[in-house]
């Protein structure tokens, strides 16, 4: 009985330590990818960095010490942890705010008592690491301040402005790393602000004017703008995690000037997620992407309606960030159809793409010509080669006998024919008939991809 209880045991403990290796390895795949792969999207400072330990501002911080969230190995042996200490570290930019200092309300969820209302902030002050619970931010003006990696729960600012800088360009007032849930603004006007890096949440604006201000690496959802709502020179900068926004009432309500832009969808940033949680989420395959089509579609009317022409550049194209969308949110079978789309013609707004994809088959098949064999012209001996032989031949006469290929699947592809030329073999037949049937559909894709892309 003993032994097949430690033979149980040992079976157990087996399987634990297998399924860490797994995990261990997936979380080092995930850091690498990141780490090099889309390295690209780093910004080079952030923008909290020039209120922190600057001696022109107040610094009222808590939470500093860095702390890494590894609800993982809570469960498991935190000694494994040692491993991949690397990886979560590069996930998690700044201290986990579930150790922020709380302030308010001690109820994060329904509240019964009044909330606490603030009348005025000093300015050139510095907030890190503050929860604030149930919270009236009521009639004042934000000058210089800057909360990083906060929290704002069920709070709501009304009449709220901000100074103006008029002969400056650089952000000096914002919002940091900070986290809002079920928060509330109403008949804000707000200038020279900065919301970089966070999560807004359930949260509604209510006749707000936004001028000069940025949204950057945020993630949106369920945000909802009611009454009228203004932009002027505010761009949403790669949008991450979520991105749901919803206008409510009459599309003539919201107002966007030329100066106004958003950018593509990050679908790889780091910046809102833990890597645990990252994790978690790249098994849902980006469930919210029909959110994400949703919203770049209310974008693109709101666009029109102010008549705002549609920038070229697929970057920041609200089409094509929608079609991408919607391939993330389809099934397999369609998904690589839209992923065919998004490669070869870019939804119909990159006809280049459709060339250089035209360019790739033609030297894929002039391969295929090379070992199936061909006549270059009539009464010439077949060119055909195997493996053997194109290590033995010399460089010159293999690349005459290449380009030859080369020359016959570049008129085989743009479908007019080349007498001379023949196939020598059934599988040249069956790959020339491929290449037509290819070639009639990649010219064809062209010209419309071309023809909508410069009448639009």
């Amino acid at each position: 009985m003993k032994k097949l209880f430690s033979f149980k045991r040992l079976f157990l403990g087996f399987r634990i330590y297998s399924y860490e290796f797994i995990y261990i390895v997936n979380v080092w795949l995930c850091y690498l990818c990141f780490r090099y792969l889309h390295k690209h999207d780093e910004p080079k400072h952030y923008f909290f960095e020039s209120f922190k330990n600057n001696n022109e501002y107040t610094q009222i911080c808590f939470n500093q010490t860095y702390k890494i969230q590894t609800e993982h190995y809570e469960h498991f042996h935190k000694r494994l942890f040692k491993l991949v200490k690397i990886p979560y570290q590069y996930f998690q930019l700044f201290s986990d705010k579930n150790q922020n200092k709380r302030i308010g309300d001690s109820n994060r969820f329904f509240s019964k008592n009044a909330p606490t209302r603030v009348i005025n902030i000093a300015p050139h002050t510095y907030y890190e690491g503050i929860e604030f619970n149930n919270f009236f931010f009521d009639s004042f003006e934000i000058d210089n301040l800057c909360f990083h990696n906060c929290t704002f729960r069920n709070c709501k600012f009304s009449n709220m402005t901000s100074k103006k800088f008029p002969w400056e360009s650089e952000l000096k007032q914002g919002f940091s790393s900070c986290d809002f849930y079920n928060c509330t603004f109403e008949k804000c006007n707000f200038k020279n602000l900065f919301f970089s890096i966070g999560n807004i949440d359930l949260t509604t604006f209510s006749d707000v004017t936004f001028f000069n201000c940025i949204f950057h690496r945020m993630s949106f959802k369920k945000v909802i703008f009611t009454g009228s709502t203004t932009f002027n020179n505010t761009s949403i900068y790669s949008p991450s995690k979520a991105f749901d926004l919803s206008f409510m009432g009459s599309i003539d309500n919201i107002h966007v000037d030329a100066q106004c832009h958003v950018t593509a969808f990050s679908y790889y940033d780091r910046a809102n997620f833990t890597l645990e949680k990252w994790m978690q989420r790249k098994k849902l395959k980006f469930s919210n992407s029909n959110k994400i089509a949703d919203t770049y579609f209310a974008l693109d009317q709101i666009w029109t309606s102010n008549h705002i022409r549609e920038e070229d550049n697929s970057y920041a194209n609200f089409y094509y960030q929608r079609k991408k969308a919607e391939t993330r949110n389809r099934k397999k079978p369609s998904k690589i159809i839209g992923y065919l789309s998004e490669w070869v013609i870019g939804y119909g707004e990159k006809p280049y793409n459709a060339l250089f994809s035209m360019a790739l088959i033609i030297i894929f098949f002039s391969c295929i010509y090379m070992f199936t064999g061909f006549i270059p012209e009539i009464g010439n001996d077949e060119i055909k080669y195997n493996i053997k032989q194109i290590f033995n031949t010399p460089c010159i006469p293999l690349l005459s006998d290449f380009f030859q290929s080369l020359y016959y699947s570049f008129f085989t592809m743009i479908t007019v024919g080349q007498g001379n030329a023949s196939p020598f073999s059934p599988g040249s037949q069956i790959a020339m008939s491929i290449e037509l049937l290819l070639g009639a559909i990649m010219m064809t894709l062209f010209t419309s991809t071309l023809f909508r892309k410069y009448t639009k």
